[in-house]
């Protein structure tokens, strides 16, 4: 699940966008992980049970599961946790061991509903697992698990693609000139890796059901920001969308940590795209803004969402999808 490239006969896959993941169906006491090392953070999970946080670092290339019980099929998931553009993540493939029968098994389905998550750190769960605001960035507590994003994607039982990255605009990425910069998300959107342009996604391999566009708080950094530059880029973006998926619902969302101006202006042009985009007879774009973090539940760090902020903005975003978009589809 997510964007990949299949590489030496399919030997190894690489991905790099947070929550890309690899599941697997099979029979056995025991599971061996690989993974290219230094492929960075990932949540596992066996079954029904917790997930764990396995780091493959520099000195690690697999993980293994052993003193599995039970007879019957076991799942397996294995999601990249953090932003890998930094890291090359590569899976290199499972060995099962401690089954002696033979047995044919399903492939592994993937849910039907399909979601996509456009964003920037909100999205990729930045700074979620710590609790000090004044702590820098660390790969050690981002985890895209406990986004909004990856939470309405599990509660409503939907795949999902998160293609985010820290720091990313729509015209103008964190702290970039005024003007705007030579590549941002609308650039990297079409890229199977991130930051990597040999690889060019094809688009017709997953059409969304819904599309969450949730852009802007990098855009508005240190208020020196064009506000026309962002509504044109707003509304090229979600044209291209269009293009490239006529039959998704397209919500234009905000996210939790804009405020005052910034929050004003972002509102004004995502209000215009999405009035532009109805008056032309589009009426499968939405607006819906999650409520802004106040602190009363806490920060992650660099005064990120929290876990608990996240949650929030995950249940937020599930009851509006609940009560306005699947609502319809059924």
């Amino acid at each position: 699940m997510g964007r990949m490239v299949f590489l030496d006969n399919e030997q190894e896959v690489k991905f790099n966008y947070p929550g890309s993941s690899i599941y697997a169906k099979f029979n056995g006491e025991k599971v061996r992980i690989s993974m290219k090392p230094g492929s960075g953070s990932f949540m596992i999970t066996l079954d029904e049970n917790e997930p764990i946080r396995v780091e493959f670092d520099e000195n690690t290339n697999s993980y293994t599961i052993d003193s599995i019980k039970g007879d019957n099929p076991h799942t397996l998931s294995i999601m990249l946790a953090t932003e890998g553009y930094a890291h090359d993540p590569t899976f290199r493939g499972l060995t099962v061991t401690g089954y002696a029968g033979e047995v044919e098994l399903e492939k592994y389905k993937l849910p039907e509903t399909k979601l996509l998550f456009i964003g920037n750190s909100i999205t990729c769960g930045y700074g979620v697992e710590d609790t000090i605001p004044s702590h820098p960035f660390s790969y050690l507590t981002e985890n895209h698990y406990h986004s909004y994003a990856a939470i309405t994607a599990r509660t409503l039982g939907a795949q999902w693609h998160s293609i985010s990255r820290s720091g990313i605009g729509i015209y103008r990425n964190y702290g970039d000139v005024r003007e705007g910069s030579n590549i941002c998300m609308r650039q990297q959107f079409h890229r199977t890796l991130f930051d990597n342009e040999e690889y060019q996604w094809d688009h017709s391999k997953y059409q969304p059901d819904i599309i969450m566009l949730n852009l802007g708080t990098n855009d508005t950094s240190l208020d020196t920001y064009d506000k026309g530059l962002l509504q044109s880029a707003y509304n090229e973006f979600v044209d291209t969308l269009r293009q490239l998926y006529p039959s998704s619902k397209i919500i234009l969302l905000t996210g939790s940590m804009l405020s005052r101006k910034a929050l004003e202006d972002v509102k004004e042009c995502l209000d215009n795209t999405c009035k532009a985009r109805n008056d032309n007879g589009d009426e499968n774009v939405y607006r819906f803004d999650m409520s802004p973090q106040t602190g009363d539940l806490g920060f992650g760090a660099d005064w990120h969402p929290s876990m608990a902020q996240q949650r929030k903005m995950a249940d937020e975003l599930i009851s509006f999808l609940n009560n306005n978009i699947l609502t319809s589809n059924k």
